[in-house]
């Protein structure tokens, strides 16, 4: 147990309401008119995702095919589908954003991508052709929970022959 004498408490003021000043918070009004934005937005969602996912396989193409731009390549592909990740939720298509996410994350915990790792990204991209290409906004239904349990596999597998193997 420790004496009162090793603690010590620092208190941090709270500066944010003097920066923000008295009764300049969001206004719910200001949130619904964003929403309203957001919502006038959706149907150019569908085009902008198509046209994301487009540049997501011409960026697949060229890791495959120039290796020594592989890394900026990859880059590139993870920029991109991070980008549809966040925006897939904006418009009521989660399922891009959890398709998109886990590809991003993939492609962030792959130093030196193989074969098999190209096999995983294209998986992705194919799974998210299904999605924008069938508008499945929502969880997708039974075919989005098929997708995403496919994906997860795929991934699994792939993360497992990467662990090291304890020899003996």
């Amino acid at each position: 147990m420790s004496d009162d004498k090793d603690v010590q408490v620092i208190r941090v003021p709270n500066t944010l309401k003097k920066k923000v000043g008295k009764g300049r918070g969001v206004k719910p009004e200001m949130l619904e008119e964003a929403q309203r934005k957001v919502d006038a937005m959706k149907p150019e969602y569908e085009t902008w995702s198509g046209a994301d996912l487009t540049r997501l396989y011409e960026i697949y193409e060229k890791a495959l095919s120039d290796p020594g731009q592989r890394d900026h390549h990859m880059t590139d592909l993870f920029e991109k589908a991070h980008n549809m990740r966040g925006d897939g939720g904006s418009y009521e298509y989660p399922l891009v954003t959890q398709i998109a996410g886990s590809l991003s994350s993939f492609i962030e915990d792959t130093e030196k991508p193989d074969p098999k790792d190209f096999e995983v990204i294209k998986a992705h991209l194919d799974a998210l052709a299904v999605v924008i290409g069938q508008k499945m906004s929502g969880d997708g239904g039974a075919i989005g929970k098929v997708l995403v349990k496919e994906l997860e596999t795929v991934v699994k597998t792939v993360e497992e022959r990467r662990k090291p193997r304890s020899g003996g």
